[in-house]
C-alpha cells in the first residue's frame, strides 16, 4: 500500500518459516522451562507452542524463543516490521513481552483465552528473539501458550498466513500412489490420474484425442464397434 494512504503499510507475507522454533532450556538468570509443539485446530496455524515453567528465577521469570526466519528478511535494514502472535496463560498473570529487533517492552495482561499482540517498530537489531516474562510473577508449572506467530514488513497487522516457503514445501510433497487409494500428478504439461477405477459424473467433454488413439479405446474397442453395439 502506498505511503500516500495515511502512511500505513499493511503487513504482507509471513517471514517466519517452518513449524518449529529454537528454544533454549533456560532463559534469563535461573529461569528455565520446557517447550512442546502441540497440534491445535482451534488456531489458524493449526498448532501452538506450550511453554511450561520449571524455574521462576526467584520470582522474576524471563524467557525467550527464536523463530526461524525466511531469507526474504533482511536484518538491520531500518524498515518498519510487525511481530504478531496470540498468547494465553494457564493462570492469569501480567507480564512484559518484546521482539528483539524492535526492542520495546509491551505489557500483556495474560488470561486463559488467546489474545492477539502486535509489536510494531524498527528493524534495528541483528537478533530475532521473542522475549516473554520480564520479572513476571510466574509460578513453577505455569504454562504460556503461543500460536499464530507472524513477522512481516509494515506497520499495520494482518491475520496469520503461512510463509510462502511453507506453502511451496506442502505443494512439493510427493505421495506414492501405492500408499493411497489414488493419485493425481500435475505438471505444467499434463495431468495424470491413477486409480483402479475412475468415475466421471456429469457431462464429459474431450476437446482433443491423441491422433494415434482417435478410433480406439485402450487398443481394444474401436469407435465403429462401440457404435455397432449401441
Amino acid at each position: 500500500i502506498s505511503l500516500a494512504v495515511d502512511n500505513i503499510h499493511v503487513g504482507a507475507r509471513n517471514l517466519i518459516t517452518g513449524h518449529t522454533m529454537q528454544s533454549p532450556s533456560s532463559g534469563i538468570g535461573s529461569s528455565s522451562y520446557n517447550m512442546s509443539f502441540v497440534a491445535d485446530n482451534t488456531t489458524k496455524s493449526g498448532y501452538r507452542y506450550d511453554i511450561t515453567i520449571t524455574n521462576t528465577n526467584n520470582g522474576s521469570f524471563y524467557g525467550y524463543v527464536v523463530p526461524y526466519l525466511s531469507n526474504a528478511f533482511t536484518r538491520l535494514d531500518g524498515t518498519q516490521i510487525i511481530f504478531s502472535a496470540k498468547i494465553k496463560v494457564s493462570t492469569p498473570r501480567s507480564f512484559y513481552i518484546t521482539y528483539e529487533p524492535i526492542g520495546v517492552l509491551t505489557l500483556v495482561n495474560g488470561t486463559t483465552s488467546y489474545q492477539k499482540i502486535d509489536l510494531i517498530g524498527t528493524n534495528n537489531s541483528n537478533y530475532s528473539a521473542f522475549y516473554f516474562g520480564y520479572q513476571a510473577p510466574f509460578q513453577v508449572g505455569d504454562v504460556i501458550s503461543i500460536c499464530d506467530i507472524q513477522l512481516s514488513y509494515g506497520n499495520k497487522s494482518v491475520d496469520w498466513s503461512p510463509a510462502p516457503e511453507d506453502v511451496d514445501a506442502a505443494i512439493n510433497l510427493r505421495v506414492s500412489k501405492d500408499g493411497v487409494i489414488g493419485a493425481i500428478n500435475l505438471t505444467s504439461e499434463a495431468a495424470t490420474i491413477s486409480a483402479n477405477k475412475i468415475n466421471l459424473n456429469g457431462a464429459v467433454t474431450f476437446s482433443t484425442f491423441d491422433s494415434n488413439l482417435q478410433t480406439s479405446f485402450n487398443d481394444k474397442a474401436s469407435v465403429t464397434s462401440v457404435a455397432t453395439a449401441q
